[in-house]
């Protein structure tokens, strides 16, 4: 999802399901405190420069 790709096309990729990966993303979300997608990946993203 970093790199662009929606939730189907990584769901696919990791052999798992579609409603599967829909709840890893949640559960990623509680814990991280973001909201949509794009929150999440500019956490990511400032995590992988150290910004945090």
């Amino acid at each position: 999802m970093l790199h662009g790709y929606g939730l189907q096309f990584v769901a696919e990729e990791l052999g798992t399901g579609h409603s599967t990966a829909r709840k890893h993303l949640k559960r990623i979300f509680d814990k991280t405190g973001a909201r949509r997608q794009a929150e999440l990946v500019r956490l990511i993203m400032e995590l992988e420069s150290g910004s945090l």
